[in-house]
């Protein structure tokens, strides 16, 4: 009887050892939907699957666009280097800007790993929200990573410098969730050294957690 508990009492502490040594979970890009916006109907104002408009009221949403497009909608002329999509977002000179939005699969927290593949349109014409005349928003912007948690609460999580050139820019670096979010935004924002809004663009090819 007393080499069955004994016996018993091993497989526990077994169990629960082994339990402690296992790796957590890891966080991949898989987590969030369409996380290479390869999935959805490119054209104006259309977004791709798995992510909401989350812009101002009465102002468009944001782009989706293919390297395979006969049309390219604002005159963009970029193409995408992962896949055949890519999402185009702006900042307007009334202050307004766009951006998109995707609730996780599951709320997460700590250290991970982002991968952004960012680029600039040279032209990306509409009007002006201000003048009404036809302008490029061709400036280049900021673009800010949101976490929300569920009781509302943002976190930017990170910042990519303005995007001066053209071409494509990979960009990872390590990011710390201070708490459980449950959404994450993406939404480019003024230069932090101008002073008044402006008419700028943001290309967005791929965005990865992992």
């Amino acid at each position: 009887m007393e080499n069955r508990i004994l016996i018993f009492s091993l497989l526990v502490v077994l169990l629960i050892l082994s339990s402690c040594n296992k790796e957590p979970a890891p966080f991949y890009g898989e987590y969030i939907q369409n996380s290479s916006f390869e999935q959805g109907t490119p054209g104006f104002l259309s977004l791709p699957d798995g992510w909401l408009d989350c812009g101002f009221e009465g102002e468009t949403p944001p782009d989706l666009f293919a390297n395979d497009m006969e049309i390219r909608p604002f005159e963009v002329s970029n193409n995408a280097i992962e896949g055949n999509q890519f999402v185009g977002m702006v900042v307007r000179d009334n202050g307004t800007r766009e951006c998109i939005i995707q609730r996780l699969v599951t709320p997460i927290s700590g250290l991970y790993t982002l991968r952004l593949l960012i680029g600039r349109a040279e032209e990306y014409l509409s009007i002006s929200r201000v003048t009404y005349d036809p302008i490029s928003y061709n400036q280049p912007v900021e673009l800010e990573v949101i976490g929300i948690g569920e009781d509302g609460r943002e976190e930017v999580l990170f910042r990519a410098p303005k995007n001066v050139k053209r071409d494509w820019i990979e960009i990872q670096t390590s990011i710390y969730i201070p708490f459980p979010i449950s959404s994450l935004k993406l939404s480019p924002d003024f230069d932090s050294t101008r002073d008044t809004p402006y008419c700028g663009n943001v290309l967005i090819d791929a965005f990865e957690l992992y």
